[in-house]
């Protein structure tokens, strides 16, 4: 077993290559040929532990991580599902925010209608990832937004030094004027985005509540959306909690929810330049196994790395004497 640390993870893997290996996975799975099962989340003393389970390319795995009154600790496993052999521990904190980054791209070029100008909602760890993925992956015009000023000024100071332009925007309603996309990625536990805010014909991405009671955009949004691409059905249906808003307002339509899978596959998406979409991702265990995969190649190519053996099979042969 190869085992990689977060430093590993940061010179091993590039969001073109995440990208890259993501698109490759939706087509696997609007084939039929992946398993995904939703997130399970248990709960004790005031912390939670997630675990989030998928299998692609002969590789079965899952990453696990607890959260609670403290820093989320992310750590993640693949098996290779012919041997059995356990191939990989990785340490996912920024495998997680850098594939959660690259989808995000994905999910705007197959369902924007252009790329040139993408605006940003949450500055945290997650949202600045935002801005490095699509900085490097599509070379949009950016704009920023956070609410707390603090955030602001540390991402200009960041994104200056990595040779990063993006314009702060004053407010939510600044932020989304003249985007061609609009990202959400902040832990709001009440919505902010209404689509009276948004230009006709924008695309957004929804990725910053994957529990019921958080919500970033409003019911009315949801409702003016013409197509809304989910990783999975059931487990969106269980983690959304914008869906579970406009499902209470009686403005949920489920008819125009869609696998992303089949947005990927060119099988559905949207039918003219004026309608608004939306990809609501919550996150799944696809994505990071297939991730992984990747991770594993490239650990296996270069050497040097940390090996353990594991082994969990008992025997006879095993009992000391």
């Amino acid at each position: 077993m190869i085992v990689l640390r977060e430093t590993d993870v940061e010179k091993l893997l590039t969001y073109k290559e995440i990208f890259d290996v993501l698109e490759k996975a939706f087509l696997e799975q609007a084939e039929g040929a992946t398993i995904n099962t939703p997130r399970t989340r248990t709960s004790i003393a005031g912390a939670t532990l997630s675990i989030q389970a998928a299998g692609i390319w002969n590789y079965l795995g899952f990453k696990a991580y607890i959260s609670g009154k403290f820093q989320p600790n992310f750590v993640s496993l693949l098996f290779d599902a012919s041997s059995g052999e356990l191939v990989a521990l990785v340490e996912s904190d920024l495998m997680g925010r850098m594939r959660t980054a690259a989808l995000s791209v994905l999910g705007a070029k197959y369902m924007a209608n252009n790329l040139g100008s993408v605006s940003i909602i949450g500055l945290g760890r997650q949202g600045m990832a935002q801005v490095e993925a699509f900085h490097e992956l599509t070379g949009a015009s950016l704009k920023i937004f956070s609410r707390t000023k603090e955030r602001i000024f540390e991402a200009e100071r960041v994104f200056e030094e990595k040779g990063i332009r993006v314009k702060v925007a004053s407010s939510y309603t600044d932020a989304c004027e003249g985007a061609d996309v609009v990202v959400t990625i902040t832990n709001s536990q009440a919505p902010f985005l209404k689509s009276s805010m948004l230009p006709q014909g924008v695309h957004v991405n929804a990725f910053g509540s994957n529990v019921p009671s958080r919500a970033e955009v409003f019911p009315d949004l949801i409702k003016a959306s013409s197509v809304i691409a989910v990783e999975d059905l059931e487990q969106v249906r269980l983690e959304s909690g914008d869906f579970v808003l406009a499902e209470k307002m009686n403005m949920m339509e489920w008819e125009k929810v869609v696998p992303f899978s089949s947005v990927v596959a060119r099988k559905v998406g949207r039918s003219s330049k004026e309608q608004v979409t939306m990809f609501k991702s919550v996150g799944i265990g696809l994505e990071d196994v297939s991730v992984m995969k990747v991770l594993l190649e490239k650990a296996v190519k270069s050497g040097g790395r940390e090996e353990v053996k594991v082994r969990g099979t008992w025997s006879l042969g095993s009992v000391r004497k």
